[in-house]
C-alpha cells in the first residue's frame, strides 16, 4: 500500500483543500526593463540575483517578486507577482514553465513536490519555473475562507429540483461576505487569465529566455493555451494535462463538467461491483448513496464525532458538505476507494464518522472547535475572481444571470451530483463580470508540438474536451489513460510519465497512446468485517486502519498526527527512522475492540516491522515473527 508519488492539488471547481502548512517568502519587487542585446545572456543565477531573488522557504527554488502592470492593456498602476525558479544544474538548453491547477493554487508552494516527478535530465538542462498567479499566495493573498466554508454547505436540492431561492440567496450572501473578508480587493478586476499570461511573458523577457516549454494541468491548460495563442513564437512545445476546451461557453462547460463528474461516480460504483471485498459490504453503492442523499435532503444527520483529545462532540453532516466531499473524492483512484469505504461504513453500521472526517478535510474545518483552517496553497476567492472574469454568463442583472444558471442546468438535478451544474452561481453576483462576449477561437498552434493527456474517468476536465482540443491542433499528440485520475502525469505510473518526460526533454513524440489504468483502488477491508486469518493479518489490519484515517492519509506525515478513535481514545501516527510508528491509547476502533500499544510500519506503508498491541486479554507481538497470546485472540481472527 503506497501513497501516490505526489499529492496533486487538481482543483477545477469549488473544492477546498487543506495541505500541510509551510510559509514562503520572497524579496521586494523588482522592476527591470527588458533589454535586447547581442551580448551573451547572463546565467540564470546571475539574472535572479539582479532581480533580487532569495531562497524560497523550505525549498530548492529561488523566489523573485517582480512589478507588473495591473492591466497589461492600459496604464492603471502596478502590482506584484512572485515566481519560483530552479536554475539548470548543467548547460541550459531551455526553460520549463509549470502552470498548476485551480484557478486558485499557489504554484510556488508546490514547486518542489510537483517538480519531483520530472526526469533528472530535465533538472540538468532546463530552468524550471513556477509562479503564484496574481492574487494567489505571495502575489496578493486574495482569499475568503470563512465565507467559502459557509457557502459550500448550502444544500442545493429539494428532492424535486434545485432549491433556486436558497442557492441564489446563498450566492449573493457569499459574494458580499467574501468581498468583506478578502484582502487585495483592488486586484479583483485584473485577475483574468489573459493578465496571468501577460505576467508570464513579462518575466520571460526579464529573464532573457528565448522560448518556453510549457506544462499545464487542469486550469493550467487554460494558461498554456492562452499563452500559446498570444505568443506563439515564444513556445517551444507544450504538455496539457486534464484539458479545458476554451471554445465552450460557460454554461456548456458546466453541463459537460457535471455529466463527467456524475459518470465518474457511476464508474466508481461499478468498480466496487467488480471488487469482491467492496461488493460484499456495499452490494449496491448507488442505492446506498441515494438513500443517504434522500435523508440529507430532509435535513442534517447528527452523530457522536471523535475528537483528537479522546473526547466526542455532536456534529452534523449536511447535504452541501457531503456533495462537495464526494466530488473531491473522485479526483483519484485511492480517493475513490476511501469514499467507497466511508459509504460501506454507513451501509453496514450506520456509521457516518468516516464521511464526516472527509467532509472536515474537504471544507478545511478543525474538528476540535469547528473553526475554519487557513486553506494554505489555495484560494476560493481567486477561483471565482478568475472564473467570473474568464466566462460571461448572460443576463442584464445579477438575478437574471442566476436564473440563467438554473435554466441552463435544466433537469441535470436528477443525476447524481447534478448540483455541480449550478455550483458557480456566485458568478451571477460577482462584482467584476467578464467583458469579452466571444470565446477564444480554437487553438491550432502552428509550429508548436503539443502533447495532450487525458483520463476517461476524469471528473473535473471532461476527457472529451481534451480529444476535441487535440483534433484541432496542427502538431498534436495524445495519450489516453483508461480510468485514471484527474491529470495523469506525476502519479508514479510509467505510462504516461516516461513518455511525458521524454517529450518535455527534447520533443520526442510518444510511442504509446493508451495507458492501462483503473477507476478505484482495491477496497481495504473494514475492521468490522473480520476475516483477518491470523495474528499477522490482524496486526496489519490494525495498523492499516490508522494509516487510512483521512486526517493521516492526507497529511504529509512530516510530523505526528493524532486522531480520535471511533468509540473513544486516540491513535497517533508519527514518522520514525524506519518508517511510521502507530501508537494506540485506549483506542476504540469499533464496539468491543479497544487497542493499546504501538506498531511500526516501513516507509512505504507495505509491511509491519515490529511492535506490540493489546486487545483486552489478547496480545499481538511482532519481533520478526508475529505471535499472539491470550484467550481472546482466536475469536478476533
Amino acid at each position: 500500500m503506497r501513497k501516490p508519488a505526489i499529492i496533486l492539488i487538481l482543483v477545477l471547481g469549488a473544492c477546498t483543500t487543506t495541505p500541510s502548512s509551510t510559509t514562503s517568502t520572497a524579496a521586494p519587487a523588482t522592476t527591470l526593463t527588458p533589454v535586447t542585446t547581442s551580448l551573451p545572456r547572463a546565467t540564470t543565477d546571475e539574472m535572479l540575483e539582479r532581480l533580487g531573488g532569495e531562497p524560497c522557504s523550505d525549498s530548492d527554488f529561488t523566489c523573485v517578486t517582480i512589478e507588473v502592470p495591473l492591466d497589461h492593456s492600459q496604464d492603471v498602476g502596478t502590482t506584484e507577482v512572485t515566481f519560483a525558479v530552479l536554475a539548470a544544474r548543467g548547460e541550459r538548453v531551455g526553460t520549463l514553465v509549470m502552470a498548476t491547477g485551480g484557478p486558485g493554487t499557489d504554484g510556488t508552494t508546490y514547486a518542489d513536490s510537483y517538480s519531483s516527478v520530472l526526469d533528472e535530465a530535465i533538472f540538468e538542462s532546463f530552468d524550471i519555473v513556477f509562479y503564484d498567479q496574481r492574487g494567489a499566495g505571495l502575489s496578493g493573498g486574495v482569499d475568503c475562507p470563512e465565507a467559502s466554508v459557509a457557502y459550500y454547505q448550502t444544500p442545493a436540492l429539494t428532492g424535486v429540483g434545485f432549491d433556486t431561492e436558497a442557492l441564489a440567496e446563498a450566492a449573493r450572501t457569499y459574494v458580499e461576505d467574501c468581498l468583506a473578508e478578502t484582502r487585495g480587493a483592488h486586484l479583483l478586476p485584473y485577475l483574468a487569465t489573459t493578465q496571468v499570461v501577460g505576467d508570464v511573458e513579462l518575466f520571460r523577457e526579464m529573464m532573457g529566455w528565448e522560448k518556453l516549454v510549457i506544462w499545464g494541468e487542469s486550469y493550467g491548460t487554460q494558461v498554456a493555451q492562452t499563452y500559446a495563442a498570444a505568443y506563439p513564437t515564444r513556445v517551444e512545445r507544450m504538455v496539457i494535462d486534464g484539458v479545458v476546451d476554451l471554445t465552450l461557453e460557460g454554461h456548456e462547460f458546466y453541463r459537460q463538467w457535471t455529466v463527467a463528474g456524475s459518470e465518474t461516480l457511476e464508474a466508481t460504483f461499478a468498480a466496487c461491483g467488480e471488487d469482491a471485498i467492496c461488493s460484499s459490504v456495499l452490494p449496491d453503492p448507488g442505492a446506498t448513496y441515494d438513500r443517504l442523499v434522500g435523508q440529507l435532503i430532509e435535513g442534517p444527520l447528527e452523530m457522536d464525532y471523535p475528537l483528537p483529545d479522546g473526547t466526542t462532540a455532536t456534529r452534523s453532516l449536511g447535504l452541501g458538505g457531503f456533495e462537495l466531499t464526494v466530488i473531491s473524492q473522485l479526483y483519484a483512484e485511492y480517493d475513490r476507494m476511501l469514499l467507497l469505504r466511508a459509504l460501506a461504513a454507513y451501509e453496514t453500521e450506520g456509521d457516518l464518522v468516516p464521511l464526516m472526517r472527509l467532509v472536515d478535510l474537504t471544507l478545511g474545518i478543525d474538528p476540535i472547535d469547528e473553526s475554519v483552517i487557513d486553506p494554505f496553497g489555495w484560494s476560493d476567492a481567486l477561483y471565482y475572481a478568475v472564473t467570473c472574469l474568464d466566462y460571461q454568463f448572460p443576463g442584464a442583472t445579477p438575478d437574471e444571470k442566476a436564473a440563467g444558471f438554473f435554466e441552463a442546468a435544466g433537469d441535470l438535478w436528477q443525476i447524481r451530483l447534478g448540483s455541480r451544474a449550478v455550483g458557480d452561481i456566485a458568478c451571477a453576483y460577482w462584482p467584476h463580470p467578464a467583458t469579452e462576449t466571444v470565446r477564444p477561437p480554437a487553438l491550432i498552434a502552428e509550429g508548436i508540438p503539443v502533447l495532450v493527456l487525458g483520463a476517461t474517468a476524469d471528473p473535473a476536465t471532461p476527457y472529451t474536451q481534451g480529444v476535441d482540443v487535440h483534433s484541432r491542433l496542427a502538431e498534436g499528440h495524445i495519450i489516453t489513460m483508461e480510468g485514471g485520475p484527474h491529470a495523469i502525469f506525476g502519479w508514479g505510473y510509467e505510462c504516461p510519465d516516461l513518455e511525458v518526460n521524454a517529450f518535455l526533454l527534447d520533443g520526442t513524440p510518444p510511442e504509446t497512446h493508451t495507458c492501462e489504468g483503473y477507476v478505484a483502488d482495491e477496497m481495504v477491508p473494514l475492521l468490522a468485517d473480520g476475516g483477518f486469518g491470523d495474528a499477522d493479518g490482524l496486526l496489519y489490519a490494525l495498523g492499516t486502519e490508522a494509516i487510512l484515517l483521512p486526517e493521516v492519509w492526507y497529511s504529509d506525515l512530516a510530523e505526528s498526527v493524532t486522531v480520535g478513535c471511533s468509540t473513544g481514545g486516540t491513535v497517533t501516527v508519527a514518522p520514525v527512522d524506519e518508517g511510521y510508528e502507530v501508537g494506540y491509547t485506549a483506542c476504540g476502533l469499533r464496539e468491543g475492540m479497544v487497542v493499546e500499544g504501538t506498531i511500526v510500519y516501513d516507509e512505504f506503508l507495505d509491511a509491519v516491522l515490529g511492535g506490540q498491541l493489546g486487545l483486552g486479554d489478547c496480545t499481538l507481538t511482532n519481533d520478526g515473527v508475529v505471535t499472539e497470546s491470550g484467550p481472546e485472540c482466536e475469536p478476533l481472527f
